[in-house]
């Protein structure tokens, strides 16, 4: 619609060791706490934003092979259920993998979702323009999705501990695929705004840093427009393009 309203969002962070079981139980509170943002949905989009995800070009897809791919990457689990997204700008299918207690509390929940991984719907709507660094911040990750040239390069999860540790993600991916840091354009959305000592530390190596806007014309909530709007750009762009 146009407008597009956001009417709220709900940020929830889980220790990267918690159990199955008790992401389970907590994914479940969090559904029971919040049915109003979709009770009276007309419907519902599923995105995953799970690490455990490899795009293949389509000419070399098997989907038979899907899981010993996922496994020799990120190891055996016999616990997950797998998923795929063709993505056809690309040319290749996403495949990915999440623990089968949350898929299938998922399904229980949005029997008639369309569930995608994050990174799927990324790639059809961040900017493609010459060299572009989309940065998403999370607490202690990063999620870094690359165009060089305009044309796609790279889409990875980074675990950081400082400051410098992130930077040093940053620089690593310029500097592998050819790009002074001066040169790009480095679009920040998620946890982080110009008082934080990240942004201080990435300022000092790269020159074109912007925070990622909302879509033109959209319309937040009151709650919401007390916050920094690249605290939800990244996943308001990407309901844009889902709904």
């Amino acid at each position: 619609r146009d407008p597009f309203s956001v009417n709220g969002a709900s940020v929830y962070d889980f220790s990267n060791d918690v159990s199955p079981l008790s992401l389970q139980g907590n994914f479940e509170k969090i559904m029971n706490d919040n049915r109003k943002f979709f009770e009276n949905a007309l419907s519902v989009s599923v995105m995953l934003n799970v690490k455990e995800t490899v795009l293949v070009p389509r000419e070399y897809y098997n989907e038979t092979s899907s899981a010993e791919m996922l496994s020799l990457l990120f190891g055996d689990d016999n616990n997950t259920s797998i998923f795929k997204d063709e993505l056809d700008v690309q040319a290749a299918v996403n495949v990915y993998r999440t623990h089968h207690k949350l898929a299938g509390m998922l399904n229980r929940q949005f029997a008639a979702a369309q569930v995608q991984h994050s990174t799927t719907v990324q790639l059809n709507c961040f900017g493609a323009e010459d060299n572009t660094l989309h940065c998403i911040v999370y607490h202690h990750n990063l999620k870094i999705i690359l165009y060089r040239n305009g044309k796609f390069q790279l889409a990875q999860y980074f675990s950081y501990g400082t400051p410098d540790d992130a930077v040093y993600h940053l620089l690593g991916v310029c500097t592998h695929h050819d790009i002074p840091a001066a040169a790009v354009n480095l679009q920040l959305y998620g946890l982080i705004d110009e008082k934080s000592n990240l942004y201080g530390e990435i300022h000092k190596y790269f020159a074109r840093v912007n925070f990622a806007p909302l879509p033109a014309g959209t319309q937040l909530s009151q709650e919401m427009i007390q916050y920094p709007p690249q605290f939800f750009s990244h996943l308001v762009i990407a309901a844009t393009c889902v709904s």
